[in-house]
């Protein structure tokens, strides 16, 4: 039986998962914990074949760890942040300098305006202001050859305020990607009947 690496994205912890992990009770599953918000725990399959399913910069964490899956789902996820295409870089690089400096003063406004941007919550009371800077710094960097030779697929919602429709088609040409209307940017927590259809769908490929 296949099993299945979930790992969140940044400003979230594997609590993302909450409504989804219930459709995938019958699979082996690893929830990872990129730890801002706790203690980080990311483990790694053993043995058998696995999917991996990374949500925004889930993603390349999945890509990061080495690990050979069976095939890797992104959910509104990337491989540059910024873009390849020098419009779309420059104006995501302003923005992008933008957060990091407004983190350094007040790291709590950040994290909230990002989760209304993304149309959910996290419970901040406690956070890793150092991981999750190093992390925003990680977003200046491609991780376009990570990706090379593998199957991948990208869920995507086209009103994703954060990884918008430019992006992904700058980030992904020539994977396939299957679009939601809604999920702004947390489809696998708003969507996630969606999203697990979509992910059994590879299942059962």
């Amino acid at each position: 039986m296949l099993g299945l690496v979930f790992c969140h994205g940044w400003g979230f912890s594997h609590e993302f998962w909450n409504n989804l992990k219930e459709s995938f009770r019958d699979y082996p599953c690893l929830f990872w914990d990129l730890g801002y918000f706790g203690k980080r725990s990311c483990p790694l399959p053993k043995s058998g074949e696995w999917i991996g399913v990374g949500h925004s910069l889930g993603f390349v964490k999945l890509l990061q760890s080495g690990f050979s899956f069976k095939k890797i789902i992104a959910i509104q996820g990337f491989v540059n942040f910024l873009g390849f295409n020098q419009k779309i870089n420059h104006t995501r690089a302003i923005k992008l300098d933008k957060m990091l400096k407004d983190f350094e003063s007040n790291p709590l406004q950040v994290l909230e305006n990002f989760f209304t941007l993304c149309g959910t919550k996290q419970n901040c009371k406690e956070f890793d202001k150092l991981r999750l800077k190093n992390d925003l710094l990680d977003l200046n960097s491609s991780f376009e050859h990570l990706l090379l030779n593998k199957s991948c697929l990208v869920l995507a919602s086209k009103e994703d305020p954060i990884v918008t429709l430019p992006l992904l088609k700058d980030n992904f040409p020539g994977y396939p990607i299957a679009f939601n209307d809604h999920g702004k940017h947390a489809l696998g927590f708003l969507e996630s009947e969606w999203c697990a259809g979509q992910i059994k769908k590879v299942i059962n490929e």
